[in-house]
């Protein structure tokens, strides 16, 4: 009879489950094991060869895409509609959680968005709010929260005022205003 080794000391195991394995054996894993991670690993590689090539292919046909975005949103106006409307919660649901995830990376995209496209925005604002419906809207929503939050307000105001910086300031900004507008109609008061 052969005799046989006493691997349970020096045997190679397995990362995930100590199962001894071949001392040829590179990946450190065992055949089970072997296939989760080689999967995992290969659809990570997948992955991000999709992502190469849709930026390649993005940035060859841009105006093709474009053209059939806008043909495709026109059609399938009514669908999506339909489809939000069945499924709000849902989307609101996910939307949150996604948000919830993701926040540092969001905000840090947003602000790189804003800083590349700051006139453009500032600008669409402008006109946005130059619209008299829109104006209207603004006007109610001002209103509406002035009425709900006026007491607060008042709260804040008279703490505010209680902060010595805040007083100094107030100060030297109303001597500005009166020694710019002294000559004014406003200001000509009887002089003792």
């Amino acid at each position: 009879m052969a005799r046989r080794k006493n691997r349970s000391k020096w045997a190679k195991r397995c990362k995930e489950c100590g199962k001894v394995i071949a001392p040829q054996n590179k990946s450190g894993f065992c055949s089970t094991h072997y296939g989760i991670d080689y999967r995992k690993r290969n659809k990570e590689r997948t992955r991000q060869q999709i992502k190469e090539y849709g930026k390649e292919y993005r940035e060859k046909n841009a105006e093709k895409i474009k053209e059939y975005g806008k043909e495709y949103r026109e059609k399938n106006k009514e669908s999506r509609k339909e489809h939000y409307q069945k499924n709000a919660e849902r989307l609101k649901k996910q939307s949150k959680e996604y948000y919830q995830k993701n926040k540092e990376r969001i905000k840090e995209k947003r602000k790189e968005y804003y800083q590349k496209n700051k006139e453009r925005i500032l600008q669409q604002t402008k006109e946005y709010r130059l619209i008299p419906l829109i104006r209207k809207r603004i006007k109610e929503k001002r209103k509406e929260y002035y009425q709900k939050n006026k007491e607060k307000k008042k709260k804040y105001r008279k703490e505010h005022l209680l902060i010595p910086e805040v007083k100094e300031r107030i100060k030297a900004y109303r001597r500005e205003y009166y020694q710019r507008n002294k000559d004014g109609k406003r200001f000509n008061r009887k002089t003792s």
